[in-house]
C-alpha cells in the first residue's frame, strides 16, 4: 500500500509539474560540458545496468542559451528511457553535432525499439508502454524542447533500437 501511495504521489506531482507554465531560467553554456556533466551524473546507473556508453561531439565549442535544469530533466528522461529499453545491457551513444544554426543531440540505444503502433502516440499525454509508466515523461520532454524553440524526432525499429534526436538553436562561440 505504501508503494502505491508513493507512486500516486509522484504521479500527482508530475501532473502538476506538467500543467504549470515553465518559468525558464535562460543562461548561456557549453553544450559539450553540460552533456558530460549529465552523463557523469548518470554513469553509475549505466554501469549497474551493464550499458556501454560513449559520447561523440562533432560540435566543439558550441554554446546554447537554455534553461539548464529543464534541459537536464529532458536529457535524463531520455537516457532513462534508453536504460529501461536495454534490459540486460546494451550500447548507448550520445552524439552532438552542429547543423547550420542548430545543434543536434542524438541519443541512440540498442534496446527493444518502439512498435509502429506506439510511435504515433509517444508524445500523447498519459500514453505509456511501460507497466509502471505515467505517460508524462515524453510529453514533458517535448514541452521542454518546444519552449526552447527546438524539435524532437524519434527513429525506432522494433528489436533494433531507438534514436531520439533533439534539435535546439545554438550560438557559435
Amino acid at each position: 500500500m505504501r508503494s502505491e501511495i508513493g507512486r500516486l504521489d509522484r504521479l500527482v506531482s508530475d501532473i502538476l509539474d506538467y500543467a504549470r507554465p515553465f518559468q525558464l531560467q535562460i543562461e548561456k553554456f557549453s553544450l559539450e560540458k553540460f552533456m558530460t556533466e549529465v552523463t557523469d551524473f548518470y554513469k553509475a546507473v549505466l554501469d549497474r545496468n551493464q550499458i556501454n556508453f560513449q559520447i561523440e561531439s562533432l560540435a566543439m565549442g558550441i554554446e546554447i542559451q537554455a534553461d539548464k535544469d529543464k534541459l537536464r530533466q529532458a536529457i535524463v528522461n531520455l537516457i532513462q528511457n534508453s536504460v529501461e529499453a536495454m534490459k540486460g545491457g546494451g550500447q548507448l551513444t550520445i552524439k552532438i553535432e552542429k547543423v547550420e544554426k542548430w545543434v543536434r543531440i542524438s541519443i541512440k540505444d540498442t534496446g527493444i525499439g518502439i512498435s509502429e503502433s506506439a510511435r504515433g502516440r509517444l508524445f500523447d499525454l498519459f500514453f505509456t508502454t511501460k507497466e509502471q509508466g505515467t505517460g508524462l515523461g515524453l510529453s514533458t520532454v517535448r514541452k521542454i524542447v518546444d519552449v526552447h524553440r527546438g524539435r524532437i524526432d524519434i527513429e525506432s525499429v522494433p528489436n533494433g533500437g531507438t534514436t531520439v534526436i533533439v534539435t535546439l538553436p545554438c550560438m557559435v562561440s
